[in-house]
């Protein structure tokens, strides 16, 4: 029988729900969560390298907290960075071709008799719906600039 950890990977879970048990302790010492994220909108003047005239620049504080500490504090950020809004704009698409690929391998691999959890797949897909009517607010906002 494989060996069983414990993991709470839903930072939001009430008391007394179940817990996640993976096979394998490598796996188990290395998954977290992200309790939490937080995006504020910053502004600066700047200019290109190569000259031109003064702009204006769209920064974005990116912070991630990583799961809730039981006793009550605040969670660590596990990143906490200001990047520009085209750079995270990238991130975002970056890492939406990759879970793209993602989760066409889990359909591939959960087509026998091993599946995810039915309540895992909804809140996934309740997430990915959600991701995608927030972005597809993003684009004609920024359209809406000039």
């Amino acid at each position: 029988m494989p060996s069983e950890e414990q993991f709470e990977p839903d930072a939001t879970s009430n008391a007394g729900e179940d817990t996640l048990i993976l096979y394998g302790q490598s796996m188990a010492d290395r998954v977290s969560s992200i309790s939490s994220s937080y995006t504020t909108l910053l502004m600066s003047m700047g200019r290109r390298t190569r000259g031109g005239p003064e702009m204006l620049v769209p920064l974005v504080d990116v912070r991630l907290d990583g799961p809730l500490p039981e006793d009550g504090e605040p969670a660590t950020p596990i990143f906490y960075q200001l990047v520009t809004l085209d750079n995270l704009a990238f991130v975002l698409e970056d890492m939406t071709n990759a879970l793209t690929t993602v989760c066409q391998q889990l359909a591939a691999t959960s087509s026998g008799r091993s599946k995810p959890d039915a309540d895992w797949l909804t809140a996934v897909k309740k997430n990915f719906s959600e991701a995608k009517a927030n972005l597809e607010k993003c684009l004609p906002a920024i359209e809406s600039i000039g």
